[in-house]
C-alpha cells in the first residue's frame, strides 16, 4: 500500500473516531490485503459500543460519518454495527462482518 494511501486511511480513521468514538475500526477488501489499485475505494467496518434503536439511529450516525468524511476525494464505504451485531455475526461463513473480522486489518482500537 502507497503512502498515499496509508495517510488517506489514517485521515479516515481519525475523522470516524472523533466523530463516533467507535469501539474498533477495521479496513478490509482489496486495501486491507494490499490488492488496491488506482480505482480502489476503501471499506471500513465500524464497531460501537451501543445499540441502535429508536432514539439512536443507525442512519444518523451513517450520515454523520459520511458527512466528516466529505472532503476527502476517494470513494469509502463505510459498515456500521453494534458490538452485539458484531459478535452474532463475525463467526458466521457468509456475513460481510466475519469476511471483514477474517480477512480485514484493524486500524483502530479503543482502549
Amino acid at each position: 500500500m502507497s503512502t498515499v494511501a496509508e495517510d488517506v486511511i489514517a485521515k479516515v480513521t481519525d475523522a470516524i473516531v472523533k466523530t463516533s468514538h467507535p469501539l474498533k475500526i477495521i479496513l478490509f477488501g482489496s486495501a486491507a490485503r494490499g490488492e488496491a489499485g488506482a480505482s480502489s475505494d476503501l471499506d471500513f467496518l465500524i464497531i460501537s459500543d451501543c445499540s441502535f434503536n429508536a432514539s439512536r439511529s443507525r442512519r444518523r450516525e451513517l450520515g454523520n460519518i459520511h458527512r466528516s468524511l466529505s472532503d476527502i476525494k476517494i470513494p469509502i464505504d463505510v459498515l456500521l454495527y453494534s458490538k452485539q451485531e458484531f459478535d452474532e455475526w463475525k463467526d458466521s461463513i457468509n456475513h460481510v462482518i466475519a469476511r471483514a473480522n477474517r480477512e480485514g486489518k484493524v486500524v483502530y482500537e479503543r482502549s
